[in-house]
Order: structure tokens, then sequence, then C-alpha cells
């Protein structure tokens, strides 16, 4: 195996007890995970109820990403994509509420450059047909049950959820003990355990391990000098909800989610979901119209018939993606980023990692941050690769995606860098 003294592993735990901050889809999978494997988990939520955040959408989608060069994001999500489908089936099978619809997802091109990109794809990569397969506008229309102008992507296996529902699912478990409103404010280190303290100064629970899956508020609850080490953006999207009646246009009849820089969600509850706004340095949590408008612009260029939307025929939902310049997640053990620095100042000027000892960890601090709006689909493995990590068992993952995920690798990618040329990492914009 290559040596990476940059991306330390962690140790495994020495007891059965871990503290887990946020009982969003991360917290929960993750929490879950553990508890199947003997441990203890204490969940703790500053909400009154789990799923608040991003993870409280009625619907969101289940579908996998491609690149033409099987990068770290479409390798990530094709595993996650597998056990995001048994984790359902397995919750179902012992009689919990998920409202997982496996319909299919119909993921149409942007325009005919991009289409015949795909087609490249495609044809490279011969994907199993249940996976992924290139269809005609006929087929795909055919497929979801509405016109569409566009060849696209059919992943057979995707579909849609409900989050809150799963999450809550995820956190039925006798190993799991959920207690929400508890605001957390301040981790201190004492002896070889952490104290987790809430905002007052109180002490809510004592454990070797603690995993932050609270996605950006992680960072008011590190130094900063560890929390700069950490490029997560909270990016704030909108869905909009369309009511459906007996007398409603028939893009709201559709079989299966269909996507292009957009999404459109099958009804749950009288309701079509479809969205999202993706804004950058924005806050506060009420709707806007001007985001209501630019959803309906997405629907409509999934399906151009859809007219005389109007925003204030709408309701909405805001929440925030925690997200990563790579959009790749993080996970794993929180380096030191102090030392990281010291030990590492000489990486840009080249030579081999024998040059360079282990970097050193926060023991028992873990991330599972930043799975910006593909939560659904990457929580379920990522929780089982952490609590891989945490109970010293083989891994799910292969080592070089178990690399592209750590939370170092931003530091790592800074001290390789001339420190003339160093930049401030940047989230870019995303489609959903």
């Amino acid at each position: 195996m290559t040596r990476t003294p940059w991306f330390p592993a962690g140790q495994a735990a020495r007891d059965c007890h871990v503290v887990v901050i946020g009982a969003g889809i991360a917290g929960a999978s993750v929490a879950r995970s553990l508890a199947e494997r003997g441990f203890a988990v204490q969940v703790l939520e500053r909400h009154a109820l789990p799923a608040q955040e991003a993870s409280g959408n009625p619907a969101g989608i289940v579908l996998p990403v491609l690149s033409r060069t099987g990068n770290a994001l479409s390798h990530l999500t094709r595993l996650g994509m597998a056990y995001a489908q048994q984790r359902m089936s397995a919750l179902m099978q012992d009689d919990m509420r998920v409202d997982w619809q496996p319909s299919g997802v119909l993921r149409l091109a942007r325009n005919p450059r991009h289409a015949a990109q795909q087609e490249k794809i495609a044809a490279q990569w011969d994907f199993p047909a249940d996976f992924a397969r290139w269809v005609s506008a006929e087929e795909g229309t055919a497929l979801v049950g509405v016109p569409v102008e566009q060849p696209g992507w059919w992943f057979a296996g995707g579909g849609s959820v409900c989050p809150p529902a799963l999450v809550r699912a995820l956190l039925q478990h006798e190993g799991i003990a959920l207690h929400t409103g508890i605001e957390v404010g301040q981790l201190r280190r004492e002896a070889d355990e952490w104290s987790v303290l809430d905002t007052h100064g109180t002490v809510l629970a004592r454990s070797e391990n603690v995993i932050l899956a609270n996605a950006y508020d992680a960072l008011h609850l590190l130094p900063d000098e560890y929390a700069q080490a950490l490029p997560l953006a909270a990016i704030r999207g909108q869905i909009s909800l369309a009511s459906v009646s007996s007398d409603a246009q028939a893009w709201t009849r559709l079989h299966a989610v269909a996507c292009r820089e957009g999404y459109v969600i099958p009804e749950r509850d009288g309701q079509v979901c479809f969205g999202a706004s993706f804004a950058h340095q924005a806050n506060g949590r009420e709707p806007s119209e001007a985001e209501h408008q630019g959803n309906i612009e997405r629907l409509q260029a999934i399906f151009p018939q859809a007219k005389s939307l109007h925003p204030a025929q709408l309701a909405g939902r805001v929440s925030y993606r925690c997200a990563t310049p790579d959009r790749v997640p993080m996970l794993g053990p929180l380096h030191d980023a102090l030392s990281f620095r010291e030990r590492f100042a000489h990486l840009h000027l080249g030579g081999t990692a024998q040059r360079f000892s282990m970097a050193d960890v926060l023991p028992g601090l873990w991330l599972n941050l930043g799975h910006g709006a593909r939560g659904l689909v990457w929580a379920g493995v990522l929780g089982e690769a952490l609590a891989c990590m945490i109970s010293g068992e083989t891994q799910p993952l292969p080592q070089d995606l178990i690399h592209a995920l750590h939370p170092a690798r931003f530091d790592y990618r800074l001290m390789r860098t001339a420190p003339a040329h160093r930049k401030a990492w940047v989230v870019a914009e995303e489609a959903e």
C-alpha cells in the first residue's frame, strides 16, 4: 500500500459508546451503522424533531452521477446507490415506513453538445442496463409518461424517498438514544475523552468518540484554526410544491422522476415537488417569489408544456445544503491543522512521502459533512465506512476513495501549492 502521511487513518474505538451530533440523514445513517455493530449511540439534535434541515424536504431523489473519467464523485455515487437501495429495502422488510418509490429517474441532456458527450460515456462505459442506459426522447416520454424533447439517461434503480421518514426509520434501533432540543455549544478534550457541552457550559455527554454530522454548524464547534481547514459552504436551496387536483395539467401526472438542470418528483400526498434553487451568500428561511420563478423555469426546461404556473400558486421550503469545493463529502478523522501545516510546509518543493512523518489527528473526533445535494445517495455507504473506521473493521470503500473523502485533502492540496499561488477555496454552483 502506498504510504500517505498526509491522510492519517485515526484510531479504532476502545469502548462501545459514540456521540453523534446532528440527526439528519448523515447522522442517522452513521448512528444506525454503529448501533448495528453493538455500539451505544447518543444522537444530539438541536431541533425538536430529527430531519429538520436539508433532510427535511418532503421528497428527495436518489440517482447516481456519471462521468467520462470514472472520478471519485461517480464512483462514490455508484457505490452509494447500491447501498441505499439495499438499506431501504431492508427497512421496509422490517415494516418501517420510508416512502421509497423506485420509479426510476430520467435525466435529460442539457443541450445537443451535452447529449453528444453523454452518448460517448454510454458507449465507453457500457453500464448494465438496470443501472444506467441512454434513451431517446421518445423512449424517455414513454418511461416518464409526459412528453420530453431531449434524450437522456434512464436510471432504472433510482427513484424518490421521503427524507424525514427515512431518517426516523434509521433512528429506530435499540442501540440509539435520540436527544432532541439539545444545542451543542462546545467540545472540550479532557484526558482521553471528549466532553460535549451545551451553550451554557453544561456537560451533555462524554465519549471517547464524537462524530460531527451537523453540516455547516460543525464549524462553530471548532477553533478557528481547525474550522479554516474545512472549506464548507452553506448553500440555500428552495423547493416548490404544486397542488395536484382533478383538473391539473398533464405534467403533474408523471410516472417517474425527471431531471435536467432541475428536477420534478411524482406526486406525494397531493403535491408535486420540483426545484431547486442554488443560492450562494443567501440567508433567511422564507421562500422567495424569485426562487419560485427560477424553479418554474427549471420545470419548463424539462416539460415545456408546464404553462400558466405563477409563484403565488406554489408552496415552498428553504434549507441549506452543506457543500465542499470539489463536491465530495468530508469523511474521516479530523487532522490537527496546526501541526499539519508545519509538518508539510515544504511539500510544495517535492520529494517522496518517506520524507514526512504521519500527520496527527484530534483523537476520537470524526467528520461526516459536506453531502451537498446528494446525501440520500451517499449517507448510507458513508455511514458504513465511518462505522468501519471507528470499529476497526475492513472498509467497504477502496483506499483511493477514502483518501478522496479525507478531511485533510484540502490542506494537503494547499501545501502542495507554492505559497505565492495559494488561493481561497470556492464552492461552485451545481445543478441538482
